[in-house]
């Protein structure tokens, strides 16, 4: 089939699957209203950034406060019976794991079967071969995060503080 002249050639494959091309009006720092073509995508970008409606890089996202880890006294006493080269990467793994979704099971991170007072509610893994347990509670009110003893899982048995303790 032949095209008239000038007309331009159906667009298949590929390019006849990309977002459709709008024209957004464009003000220049010096210099008259131009038009330029964006996606409509970057449109869409354009309008909530000029709204106000972007909020922490996405549309509608409301900004979350990060939880306050709050460190017990048994939880010191407990590092002390960890080697202190590992000291960095159990900060930082808490820190990462525990700032923003302490609530949310993952593989590593689960609430306890039986919660007891004295361990708390929540129990995360981590170390060469999940050797760390970190045993924690939450008060979502107040958006902390108290973190009350940390173990060493050796085999079926975890020692925190030296001795073997049963959950």
């Amino acid at each position: 089939m032949l095209a008239a002249a000038g007309a331009e050639p159906p667009e298949r494959g590929w390019a006849a699957r990309q977002a459709p091309k709008v024209f957004v009006k464009i003000r220049a720092k010096k210099g008259p209203l131009e038009q330029a073509p964006r996606s409509a995508c970057e449109y869409n970008l354009a309008c909530a950034l000029s709204s106000g409606s972007l909020v922490n890089g996405s549309f509608g996202m409301a900004v979350k406060h990060p939880f306050e880890l709050v460190y017990d006294d048994d939880f010191q006493r407990c590092l002390s019976f960890i080697e202190p080269k590992y000291f960095s990467l159990i900060r930082d793994t808490l820190e990462e794991q525990l700032t923003f979704q302490p609530d949310v099971p993952t593989r590593n991170r689960k609430p306890l079967k039986q919660p007891s007072g004295k361990f708390g509610d929540w129990e995360i893994r981590f170390g060469p071969k999940n050797r760390f347990r970190v045993l924690y509670t939450l008060d979502l009110d107040n958006r902390l995060v108290r973190v009350l003893a940390i173990g060493e899982k050796l085999g079926n048995k975890l020692i925190i503080a030296g001795k073997e303790v049963e959950l």
